[in-house]
């Protein structure tokens, strides 16, 4: 079988899970597994029942790019249009409170100091669904974001090299 076949179906199992709690909690996936991707079947899947607005909430600018070269690739203009891409500079900046159907948190990890925490807990969004993705839960700054959202799926680093569905990444640090 196609190793790019048996990651996705990884990929939907874990979305399938996402689903069951409610469209609410956190993709555990290692590095290269692809959580970006993941979430892009997350948005397909939601596509075939309805047409809601996004938020997409980022901790750099310079994943932004990353997840629109993505999205473009996916989706029409149609459904481009009710996806808006922030980070979460912009959003703590602007201070202003959005309404959305579907906040997707890329980095989740990243969000949980006092500030950026508001981005997820509703303070800032308000939102029905929410998919956290992460590779680093493990830290103990994870405990404030995990009293928020459950882990509802996870897939290591063993899992992912034992099944050979890592796929090839670039990893930046970021001053």
């Amino acid at each position: 079988m196609n190793i790019d076949v048996v990651r996705q179906e990884r990929q939907l199992l874990g979305i399938d899970r996402w689903f069951k709690h409610q469209c609410k909690g956190i993709v555990f996936w290692a590095t290269g597994v692809g959580k970006t991707y993941g979430a892009s079947l997350a948005i397909q899947r939601i596509e075939r029942q309805r047409e809601p607005n996004y938020v997409i909430a980022i901790p750099s600018f310079e994943l932004k790019k990353q997840w629109e070269e993505r999205l473009v690739k996916m989706f029409p203009k149609k459904v481009m249009d009710r996806i808006i891409i922030e980070t979460a500079q912009t959003i703590l900046f602007r201070g202003l409170k959005r309404i959305t159907d579907v906040l997707i948190v890329d980095e989740i990890h990243e969000f949980s100091s006092e500030e950026r925490i508001k981005v997820i807990n509703g303070t800032l969004i308000e939102y029905k669904a929410i998919l956290g993705l992460t590779a680093s839960a493990d830290d103990k700054t994870f405990e404030a974001i995990s009293n928020i959202l459950p882990i509802v799926d996870v897939i290591t680093e063993e899992e992912a090299r034992e099944k050979g569905f890592i796929a090839e990444f670039i990893e930046y640090n970021l001053a």
